[in-house]
C-alpha cells in the first residue's frame, strides 16, 4: 500500500476532529443570532464577534504574512464588525476578551484562522435571516457577516489549499488543537458574556 492512499488531507482532519467543539460553540450562537429583534440585540451580537475577533485577529496577523498567505490582510474582518456597530449604534461594548487561545507560532496562527475564516460560511445565511427581520437593516450594516460576498466559497477553498500544504503530522497535531480551542474560547467568551447582559 502507498503512503498517499492512506494519506488525509489536513483540510479534512480538522472538520472531522474539530466537529465537536464546533457544534458546541454553533448551539450557544444560533440561539443569539435568532434572539435579534431590535438595533440593539444587533448591537450586541456585533459585539459578542468583535470582542473576540478583534485579539485573535491581531495574533494571527502579528504572525501570517503575505509572503506565506498573499491575501491574509484580505482576510481582516474585524474592523467591518466595528464599522457595522458604529452604523447602528452611538455607544457601544468594546470590551475584548483577554482569554484567547495560545497564537505564537505559525501552525497555532493557521488553526486559530480556520475557526474565522470558517464563520464566514454561515455569514449569507446569517445576513439573510436578520434581513428578514423587522429592523429593517441595510446591506451596510452587515458588512461582517457579508464580508466576502461572492467571493466567500473561493476564499475558502484557497484558505483550505493553503491548509493542506502542511503535512508534517506535528504540524497538523497543533493545527487541529488549536482550533479546538479557538471553538472553545469563543464559546467561554460568549456564554461570560450573556452572563453579564
Amino acid at each position: 500500500m502507498f503512503a498517499s492512499e492512506t494519506y488525509t488531507p489536513l483540510a479534512q482532519q480538522l472538520k472531522e476532529q474539530t466537529l465537536v467543539e464546533h457544534l458546541a460553540l454553533e448551539d450557544l450562537i444560533v440561539p443569539q443570532i435568532k434572539a435579534v429583534h431590535s438595533i440593539n440585540d444587533y448591537a450586541q451580537l456585533l459585539h459578542l464577534f468583535y470582542g473576540f475577533n478583534k485579539p485573535v485577529e491581531e495574533a494571527i496577523q502579528k504572525i501570517i504574512h503575505p509572503a506565506i498567505l498573499p491575501d491574509i490582510t484580505k482576510r481582516k474582518k474585524a474592523h467591518l464588525l466595528l464599522e457595522d456597530l458604529q452604523v447602528v449604534t452611538d455607544t457601544y461594548n468594546n470590551t475584548l476578551c483577554s482569554d484567547i487561545p495560545s497564537i505564537t507560532t505559525l501552525e497555532q496562527a493557521f488553526g486559530a484562522l480556520y475557526v474565522l475564516e470558517g464563520s464566514t460560511l454561515g455569514g449569507k445565511s446569517i445576513t439573510q435571516l436578520l434581513l428578514k427581520t423587522s429592523m429593517g437593516l441595510q446591506a451596510n450594516q452587515l458588512r461582517f457577516f457579508n464580508a466576502y460576498g461572492k467571493e466567500t466559497g473561493p476564499m475558502w477553498v484557497s484558505f483550505l489549499a493553503k491548509l493542506n500544504t502542511f503535512t508534517l503530522e506535528s504540524q497538523q497535531a497543533v493545527i487541529i488543537e488549536t482550533a479546538n480551542e479557538t471553538f472553545i474560547k469563543f464559546k467561554q467568551w460568549i456564554q461570560l458574556q450573556v452572563q453579564q447582559r
